[in-house]
């Protein structure tokens, strides 16, 4: 895989939460971690076919479908509606070794009532 993302090499989930959290806070209008807080809890090995969809196909000629990458996951609470936490699924796709983050995303309901991924922050040089 020739791709290159943001460099985070030796950052662990805190930190890479504390990069993103600018991101997020545009995306999500004020949005704020708090001190010492990760919006990440779990992290995730996935082959290319597992995640092909979520990886925008004008770089899909960089990646062989035996490819691996990794990922962290959480969920963000982004306010209140009816008196009921706001919460969102985040997520980071880098590099199977961690060195480099792809993209930044969450997943919404459309108006369909399907859920989708939807890409924050592109990475990839």
């Amino acid at each position: 895989m020739s791709m290159k993302g943001l460099y985070i090499g030796g950052i662990e989930a805190t930190g890479i939460s504390q990069l993103m959290e600018k991101y997020v806070a545009e995306y999500f209008n004020g949005y704020k971690l708090d001190e010492g807080e990760s919006m990440f809890q779990e992290g995730h090995v996935f082959y290319f076919e597992e995640i092909k969809d979520v990886i925008p196909a004008k770089y899909h000629h960089f990646i062989k479908n035996e490819d691996k990458f990794g990922g962290l996951s959480g969920y963000i609470t982004i306010g209140c509606k009816d008196g009921n936490a706001d919460e969102r699924i985040i997520s980071v796709l880098m590099c199977e070794c961690g060195s480099y983050l792809y993209l930044l995303s969450t997943q919404e309901i459309g108006e369909n009532g399907i859920e989708r991924t939807i890409i924050i922050k592109d990475f990839i040089e």
